[in-house]
């Protein structure tokens, strides 16, 4: 994410997306440096997105610019429940 470093607990984040929980558990890079690169979104929606594995709670959701781009994160992540908040708020 250009740069920025944002930190969250592995098991936080694999408990909220399909996807990521794959990358921690098999043999891949993620699995072994604890770390994951994001490159197809801002800091300010992957923000949002471990707010929402945190909390079921996204403050920003609602904002124009971001609605859209949490829907596709979290359809590449496969956090369904939120994809579906952002359908609706579209």
């Amino acid at each position: 994410m250009k740069g920025e470093t944002i930190k969250a607990h592995s098991a936080i984040v694999a408990a909220g997306s399909p996807v990521l929980s794959a990358m921690f558990q098999h043999d891949f890079e993620e699995y072994r440096t604890r770390v994951v690169d994001i490159a197809d979104t801002s800091p300010q929606v992957f923000q949002q997105l471990l707010q929402y594995f945190y909390t079921e709670m996204t403050p920003d959701i609602e904002k124009e610019d971001i609605t859209l781009d949490l829907l596709i994160a979290a359809d590449k992540y496969g956090v369904d429940a939120l994809k579906n908040d952002c359908s609706i708020i579209l």
